[in-house]
């Protein structure tokens, strides 16, 4: 039988660990967005750069970085896996404490 959705939710909102998680993750994301945004009017003002180029710079450290951390984060993690679920713990966590 499935579980009431009503249920889980009251389950997941009674743990502080959980609730810790999402206010962390919603923290995390609006910074994230926030220098997002940031980055190219920075380029733009500070080093006079073409919007164009600005971006293009952006789209490459970003994408190339973005690409890098899946690869490394990722093997690493296979890896553990094969070994333990809690060397998967211990090195997911110092994956995120890396980023």
């Amino acid at each position: 039988d499935p579980v009431p959705f009503g249920d889980v939710l009251r389950l997941l909102w009674s743990r502080k660990t959980f609730m810790h998680m999402v206010l962390g993750s919603g923290l995390n994301a609006f910074c994230g967005y926030a220098i997002a945004n940031w980055n190219a009017p920075f380029l733009i003002r500070s080093y006079q750069m073409p919007a164009g180029e600005a971006g293009a710079w952006l789209a490459a450290i970003i994408g190339l970085g973005g690409a890098i951390s899946v690869f490394a984060g990722g093997l690493p993690g296979a890896l553990c896996l094969a070994h333990s679920t809690r060397a998967t713990k211990r090195a997911t966590f110092a994956f995120y404490l890396m980023r």
